[in-house]
């Protein structure tokens, strides 16, 4: 492809990230499963191995399971489902990321807000995702 046609296509289209990447990770397959099944097969010879260490509080991944279950089960009463979002208002706290993979079990997605945004733009993001539900 010529140096015009590349200058012409949406960054999506000309991948211009690639090459930050080792050439052999580049074309390698997908995983088919959802981001908590995934996490769970990668992780599943050491279930009390840290999964997150937020400011010296040590979390599991046999707690962060057992955290993303009771979370799906709230979502779940509050009747979230498949192909519905829920935005989040809030920083990278643990009870988010159990939050994200609870949807992620239930077939929902996390839309994720920056709170330091401006009230219009946070009220344009949860309307335009469609979210019924704000986690603040």
């Amino acid at each position: 492809m010529n140096e015009a046609a590349v200058k012409s296509m949406k960054p999506s289209e000309s991948k211009p990230w690639l090459k930050y990447f080792p050439k052999e990770s580049i074309g390698l397959d997908i995983p088919r499963c959802t981001a908590l099944s995934y996490l769970k097969e990668a992780n599943k010879q050491h279930p009390d191995a840290y999964a997150l260490n937020y400011y010296g509080t040590k979390i599991s991944f046999r707690s962060l399971y057992k955290n993303i279950d009771v979370c799906a089960d709230a979502f779940a009463a509050l009747g979230v489902k498949e192909d519905d979002y829920v935005s989040f208002l809030s920083v990278a706290v643990p009870e988010c990321i159990a939050a994200i993979y609870a949807l992620n079990k239930l077939g929902a997605t996390a839309n994720m807000i920056d709170p330091r945004m401006d009230s219009e733009s946070i009220r344009r993001m949860v309307k335009e995702s469609g979210s019924r539900i704000l986690v603040v």
